[in-house]
């Protein structure tokens, strides 16, 4: 793996009298336009579960932090649940029995991120060639960047040059955790 030592990880300035979230651009942010999931349009219940009125609507996902794969986001995470996760027909992520939340002081072991890969309290099974697990070093890069300056919860976090750098720009890490389920 070669390991590019010119990555700028400079974080851009906030105007303190501005606002620091930047909307995405593109189709989908028409103010116009209102996208209403299969589910949603489905249920009679008003108001509907996934909804600006029921105080569920995430709004629109920046550039920055779409398409990260799972480990990417595991990465980037501030929290660590404790669950199982499995891999749908289809692509999509399944959850199955119970998912446990500790309380976490955050400020004492996640001040730096990313997290390095060894540190990633998960064991990923796995079938032959899959490649849910790919870590792309710009993609982590963008979103630390991008929640440093759009989130407050992220603005104190240091980034971490040596971690960024260890990351491959497109593969699995080496030192993530898995099996290999030869079924």
């Amino acid at each position: 793996m070669s390991v590019d030592a010119t990555v700028d990880i400079s974080v851009p300035e906030a105007d303190e009298d501005s606002e620091s979230v930047h909307e995405a651009e593109g189709p989908e942010n028409l103010a116009s336009e209102v996208y209403i999931c299969y589910r949603c349009k489905r249920d009679k219940k008003s108001p509907k579960k996934f909804s600006a009125e029921n105080d569920m609507d995430p709004g629109i996902v920046p550039e920055q932090l779409r398409g990260l794969t799972q480990v990417e986001e595991m990465l980037i995470s501030r929290v660590c649940p404790i669950m199982r996760v499995y891999r749908k027909h289809g692509g999509q992520r399944g959850y199955k029995g119970h998912v446990l939340n500790l309380p976490q002081d955050i400020q004492s072991f996640l001040n730096r991120l990313p997290s390095r890969v060894a540190d990633l309290p998960v064991l990923i099974v796995r079938r032959h060639g899959a490649e849910d697990f790919t870590v792309r070093r710009h993609k982590v890069l963008e979103a630390v960047l991008w929640l440093k300056t759009n989130n407050p919860f992220f603005k104190n976090i240091e980034i971490d040059r040596d971690v960024i750098q260890s990351l491959p720009e497109n593969g699995i890490p080496d030192k993530l955790r898995y099996v290999i389920d030869e079924k």
